[in-house]
């Protein structure tokens, strides 16, 4: 398992490295030691930070209250809590998420 995402008890730690004013919102793979997001909000009033919580909320379908950034709210690498009842489920599903975002960009280039 990749280091950005780190399971513990009662929810799993996801390390974030966002790219806001982005065409569309995407995985885009990784960024050192986090995963790589793009947004189509501008960081401004914390709309990127609501983008992102909007965006995981949609993509792993985790209820927005479950989620929160507990590091990094004003720059652009966020350490999220993704609340959840199963863990090691969710990490692996944003492990196998992330590979295939990978996967895809590199048949595209």
């Amino acid at each position: 398992m990749h280091g950005c995402i780190r399971a513990r008890e009662g929810g799993v730690e996801l390390r974030v490295r966002l790219m806001p004013r982005a065409s569309r919102n995407s995985i885009q793979g990784y960024h050192g030691d986090r995963v790589k997001i793009r947004l189509t909000e501008a960081p401004v009033g914390g709309a990127a930070n609501d983008a992102l919580i909007a965006f995981l909320s949609r993509l792993v379908k985790v209820p927005r209250s479950r989620i929160r950034i507990v590091l990094g709210a004003r720059d652009r690498s966020k350490t999220v809590w993704l609340e959840v009842g199963r863990p090691d489920r969710l990490a692996d599903f944003l492990e196998k998420l992330i590979a295939d975002s990978v996967d895809n960009r590199a048949g595209r280039e």
